[in-house]
């Protein structure tokens, strides 16, 4: 059980939401813990919770050795603490695996499970292999894409480019001028394809304890930003599927996973589809909180309670209004008979960063979007002037 030796270090400057939903947790519940940052525009800085960064890595790279240095240091810092680590970001997490001796040695407990049973997870090709074998269904993968095959999914084969070393993500392909557009941008090959599936979009949120239980509990997606990336809005929900459920489970325990995943899927009628499982803390977080999920479950076996039909929504408004500025087009799924104007104005109060402790970061991002929308504005106006 959990003693007051215990520290829960975090590394910060990625996957903000979810550090932030982590802070307000360990600080409401008398829970220690210290962060990381990075060197350069680490959002942790304009929230309250700036005052518990006690280490600061030297580069803005990913540098195990640097990473070590951090650890040595907040282990110097508190010497009579249990540094337990936090996996926030996937990035993180491989370097820590990688180099999990080395960490282990520094003082820093890492519950993640085996190196190869973490990236046949986080890898989204292999993760899909993996769950055809106990009869769970993806999309239908497209060899040679072409335009009658539109709309596609283009999905990264790898984390990170092998040509210049950028992080990879998923493309959403509509049209023609989309697949044109994305044979030119990107490399063809460092991707797999999808067709796209149109549907309910849920989350599947867990925790695996390694003697073989687990915690599981729902969310159902209202509001995603454009091209597939970040959850605007989002609701506690009952099981989507409980025969995909039992199946997953058993596909996690076939690699003998344990630990955080998010498991995001789409609900067309019957038929439940497998999109990919993040396995780390995900970005509405504070939505699993509520349900009990709470970060301390890493290292704590803590008393969970009931799932609760009172949880309040998710919202990310700086998400909605950066995608708005942009021009883009969130995707909604709210259904037929749902107001969806009426729903976010409700969970405005629930805001993940619209609280005394992030005000500042909540200012930070919406200044940002504008800034860009300004500079855009004034680009156009200028070409425009030029050409007349």
């Amino acid at each position: 059980m959990m003693t007051d030796k215990v520290r829960y270090v975090i590394f910060s400057g990625a996957n903000e939401r979810a550090i932030i939903a982590s802070c307000r947790y360990f600080c409401e519940a008398g829970f220690s813990f210290s962060l990381i940052a990075r060197p350069l525009n680490d959002k942790i800085r304009l929230t309250r919770y700036r005052k518990n960064i006690d280490a600061i890595r030297q580069n803005d790279a990913i540098i195990a050795s640097d990473m070590l240095s951090c650890i040595a240091l907040v282990s110097r810092k508190y010497p009579q603490d249990k540094l337990v680590f936090l996996p926030s970001s996937e990035s993180i997490n491989r370097i820590i695996l990688s180099c999990r001796q080395h960490f282990e040695q520094a003082g820093l407990d890492c519950y993640l499970c085996p190196q190869d049973c973490y990236e046949t997870l986080s890898n989204k090709k292999s993760f899909i292999a993996l769950t055809a074998e106990f009869d769970i269904d993806s999309p239908v993968e497209i060899k040679m894409p072409g335009y009658n095959d539109l709309p596609l999914v283009a999905k990264p084969s790898l984390e990170f480019s092998s040509s210049d070393g950028r992080k990879i993500y998923p493309v959403l392909i509509i049209d023609n001028k989309d697949l044109d557009d994305f044979f030119i941008n990107h490399q063809a090959e460092e991707y797999f394809y999808q067709e796209y599936v149109v549907g309910e979009s849920y989350y599947y949120l867990m925790f695996l304890y390694s003697n073989g239980n687990q915690l599981i509990r729902y969310q159902r997606n209202l509001l995603q930003q454009d091209n597939g990336k970040s959850i605007i809005a989002a609701e506690a929900c009952d099981c989507p599927d409980l025969n995909f459920e039992r199946k997953l489970i058993s596909a996690f325990r076939a690699v003998d996973f344990s630990g955080f995943v998010m498991v995001e899927v789409i609900k067309n009628n019957d038929k439940t589809f497998l999109i990919e499982a993040n396995p780390r803390l995900w970005g509405p977080l504070q939505l699993a909180i509520q349900q009990g999920i709470t970060p301390n479950l890493i290292h704590d076996y803590p008393d969970v309670p009931n799932n609760n039909t009172s949880v309040s929504p998710y919202l990310w408004i700086n998400g909605l209004i950066s995608d708005v500025l942009q021009g883009k087009k969130p995707h909604s799924y709210f259904r037929k008979d749902e107001c969806s104007i009426c729903v976010i104005i409700m969970a405005l109060c629930h805001d993940i960063y619209l609280h005394s402790d992030t005000l500042l970061l909540f200012i930070y991002e919406i200044k940002i979007s504008f800034s860009h929308y300004l500079k855009k504005l004034v680009t156009k106006f200028i070409s425009r002037t030029k050409n007349e």
